[in-house]
Protein backbone atom coordinates (compact mmCIF):
# COMPACT_ATOMS: atom_id res chain seq x y z
CA UNK A 1 0.00 0.00 0.00
CA UNK A 2 1.06 3.25 -1.14
CA UNK A 3 1.11 6.68 1.05
CA UNK A 4 -0.27 9.65 -0.81
CA UNK A 5 0.73 13.37 0.20
CA UNK A 6 -1.64 15.82 0.54
CA UNK A 7 -1.53 18.72 -2.11
CA UNK A 8 -1.78 22.01 -0.81
CA UNK A 9 -3.51 24.80 -2.70
CA UNK A 10 -0.51 27.20 -3.89
CA UNK A 11 -1.19 31.16 -3.41
CA UNK A 12 -0.89 31.35 -7.06
CA UNK A 13 -3.49 28.48 -7.70
CA UNK A 14 -6.93 31.02 -8.96
CA UNK A 15 -9.36 27.65 -9.96
CA UNK A 16 -11.41 28.35 -7.70
CA UNK A 17 -12.04 32.47 -8.10
CA UNK A 18 -14.29 33.49 -10.51
CA UNK A 19 -12.56 36.91 -11.65
CA UNK A 20 -9.90 34.95 -13.31
CA UNK A 21 -11.17 34.80 -17.01
CA UNK A 22 -13.76 37.52 -16.14
CA UNK A 23 -13.38 40.97 -18.32
CA UNK A 24 -11.48 43.72 -17.06
CA UNK A 25 -14.01 46.38 -17.02
CA UNK A 26 -11.68 49.07 -18.62
CA UNK A 27 -9.65 46.87 -21.21
CA UNK A 28 -12.77 44.18 -21.68
CA UNK A 29 -9.34 41.71 -21.33
CA UNK A 30 -9.82 38.46 -19.34
CA UNK A 31 -8.26 39.66 -15.89
CA UNK A 32 -4.94 37.41 -15.45
CA UNK A 33 -3.95 38.96 -11.82
CA UNK A 34 -7.19 40.45 -9.92
CA UNK A 35 -6.28 43.11 -7.38
CA UNK A 36 -7.95 45.28 -5.83
CA UNK A 37 -8.13 48.68 -4.31
CA UNK A 38 -9.49 49.44 -0.63
CA UNK A 39 -12.78 50.50 -2.04
CA UNK A 40 -13.20 46.88 -3.89
CA UNK A 41 -12.99 47.93 -7.24
CA UNK A 42 -10.88 45.07 -9.44
CA UNK A 43 -9.00 44.91 -12.15
CA UNK A 44 -6.03 43.13 -14.00
CA UNK A 45 -3.01 43.68 -12.70
CA UNK A 46 -2.07 45.46 -16.13
CA UNK A 47 -4.65 47.67 -15.98
CA UNK A 48 -3.62 49.04 -12.87
CA UNK A 49 -0.19 49.55 -13.44
CA UNK A 50 -1.28 51.28 -17.16
CA UNK A 51 -3.32 53.32 -14.63
CA UNK A 52 -0.49 54.25 -12.64
CA UNK A 53 1.79 55.30 -15.49
CA UNK A 54 -1.60 57.73 -16.54
CA UNK A 55 -2.14 55.78 -19.77
CA UNK A 56 -5.34 55.25 -18.93
CA UNK A 57 -8.12 57.30 -16.91
CA UNK A 58 -10.03 55.35 -14.70
CA UNK A 59 -13.84 55.50 -14.97
CA UNK A 60 -14.15 56.61 -11.00
CA UNK A 61 -11.46 58.70 -8.78
CA UNK A 62 -8.89 56.43 -7.69
CA UNK A 63 -7.53 56.81 -3.65
CA UNK A 64 -4.43 54.81 -4.18
CA UNK A 65 -1.25 55.65 -5.15
CA UNK A 66 1.00 52.75 -5.91
CA UNK A 67 0.89 48.73 -6.83
CA UNK A 68 1.58 48.09 -3.20
CA UNK A 69 -1.91 49.87 -2.09
CA UNK A 70 -3.50 47.07 -3.93
CA UNK A 71 -4.76 43.46 -2.59
CA UNK A 72 -4.33 40.39 -4.48
CA UNK A 73 -7.18 38.11 -4.54
CA UNK A 74 -6.23 34.41 -5.21
CA UNK A 75 -8.26 30.97 -4.50
CA UNK A 76 -6.82 31.30 -0.87
CA UNK A 77 -8.29 34.51 -0.03
CA UNK A 78 -11.43 34.50 -2.59
CA UNK A 79 -14.01 33.64 0.31
CA UNK A 80 -12.61 36.81 2.43
CA UNK A 81 -12.53 39.26 0.28
CA UNK A 82 -15.88 38.49 -2.57
CA UNK A 83 -18.35 40.42 -0.44
CA UNK A 84 -16.21 43.84 -0.92
CA UNK A 85 -16.00 43.78 -4.38
CA UNK A 86 -17.94 46.22 -5.97
CA UNK A 87 -17.83 46.20 -10.01
CA UNK A 88 -17.78 42.47 -10.83
CA UNK A 89 -20.60 40.46 -9.77
CA UNK A 90 -18.99 37.04 -8.09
Amino acid sequence: MTRKRKSFIDDDDFTGCPLIGAPDPLTGEPIKVPMMDDTGYVLDIQTWREIFKENIIPPRPIYINSENDLIEITNRNFKSYRLQVTNIPC
